[in-house]
């Protein structure tokens, strides 16, 4: 077998493996409103989970909280809170 098979072969038979070790990756709106509280939703805020853990937040407007709370995310899970920018309906 040539070396071009060989590293087919390898290719085909571990690709499946490669693919289960992968991690899940899972994007939550948590809050999508603006600065007004009459709109009735929580403000600005996105929760990326890793392989079934709340890993990265992403703003954090007002009613956020709530709902971080809600969707059963846990403050000791996440490695990094990003702000996009200072506006309080992304910092409340």
């Amino acid at each position: 077998m040539d070396n071009t098979l060989k590293h087919y072969f390898i290719l085909i038979l571990f690709t499946p493996i490669m693919l289960l070790a992968q991690p899940t990756l899972f994007l939550q709106v948590l809050g999508s409103g603006g600065p007004e509280s009459t709109d009735k939703r929580a403000s600005s805020a996105y929760l990326i989970w890793i392989d079934g853990k709340s890993r990265i937040l992403v703003d954090f407007g007002g009613g956020a909280s709530l709902r971080f709370e809600e969707v059963g995310a846990e403050i000791e899970d996440l490695e990094v809170i990003l702000l996009t920018h200072l506006h309080v309906d992304h910092t409340a």
